[in-house]
């Protein structure tokens, strides 16, 4: 029961927060259990960080479908207010870059970040 819920919650942490936000989590769940493993529990730096896990799983909320299979758990699906994406954009990739194309792939690069705070304020 407890790696369903460990499987399905990584799959929507993944789906909701940003790829920097994600990437962060493990740094910073890793710096936390080296704190408390080292008797470090009462230290200011333990709270600060856990103030910021609270904040990063704020919208780690939704449903997923997990599918067992030899052992694992994966996520076939997974619904969220939160998801990191937006209807009205296209996904495509392309291997020929004019000039022009640099600048929309700066764009591209930060939209992410930019999905994420346009999602969360709606």
């Amino acid at each position: 029961a407890i790696d369903g819920l460990l499987a399905a919650h990584q799959a929507l942490q993944d789906t909701v927060n940003s790829k920097f936000q994600n990437q962060f989590n493990h740094i910073i769940a890793n710096r936390w259990a080296e704190l408390v493993y080292n008797g470090y529990f009462h230290d200011p730096h333990k709270t600060d960080l856990e103030a910021y896990l609270k904040s990063s799983q704020s919208h780690v909320t939704g449903t997923v479908t997990l599918y067992s299979e030899g052992g694992n758990l994966l996520a076939t699906a997974i619904d969220s207010d939160y998801i990191v994406q937006d209807k009205d954009s296209v996904y495509a990739q392309s291997c020929a870059w004019s000039p022009a194309d640099a600048v929309g792939f700066i764009k591209l690069a930060g939209q992410a970040s930019t999905l994420v705070n346009k999602v969360r304020r709606q």
